[in-house]
């Protein structure tokens, strides 16, 4: 007998409007393998201040396209949150002094709206704490990255920063 359990949704949601949230999933799992790697690379050649602005334009761009293509077609689409979301994250990312930590900001809180957008809200927190704390704990074990506690710290701050823009919005 099948069980009827339902997925803890916001509501019904095609399987397509996942995609952002797992982008936002793999871009977080992705700088935690390779991004130590990358950052020196990108040094050596003189491009890491530069490319950092670079690719968090370029990230916040694609999910921001991602995300418009997926919900446009729906008649109580509002782009406007999503603007919101952007135009704060890049503000505090010019007030944060240290890249990866602006990275950090980026990306979680990315992830927090696209949880929250996706899922009820203690599925959204959940998830959040659970990647926050699981991004540091695989840095622990990378041999060329070391987890800190306040990194967890600050990935949940930046992943609840989203998740309380969207609810803030969405009200």
């Amino acid at each position: 007998m099948q069980s009827s359990k339902k997925l803890p949704l916001r509501k019904e949601k095609e399987a397509i409007e996942i995609v952002p949230w797992a982008m936002s999933i793999l871009g977080v799992l992705s700088l935690s393998v390779f991004g130590s790697n990358l950052r020196v690379l990108f040094k050596a050649y003189g491009l890491w201040p530069h490319l950092i602005w670079v690719s968090l334009l370029g990230l916040a761009l694609l999910l921001g396209v991602t995300h418009g293509l997926l919900y446009f077609r729906s008649v109580k689409y509002r782009g406007w949150i999503f603007s919101i979301l952007l135009f704060f994250l890049l503000l505090v990312v010019v007030l944060v002094e240290n890249d990866v930590e602006r990275l950090h900001f980026i990306i979680f809180g990315l992830f927090g709206f696209f949880s929250a957008r996706l899922f009820q809200p203690p599925y959204a927190l959940g998830f959040c704490v659970t990647l926050g704390a699981g991004d540091e704990l695989l840095q622990y074990f990378l041999p060329s990255r070391v987890g800190d506690l306040r990194d967890v710290g600050f990935n949940l701050v930046a992943a609840s920063f989203g998740l309380l823009i969207f609810y803030k919005v969405e009200k």
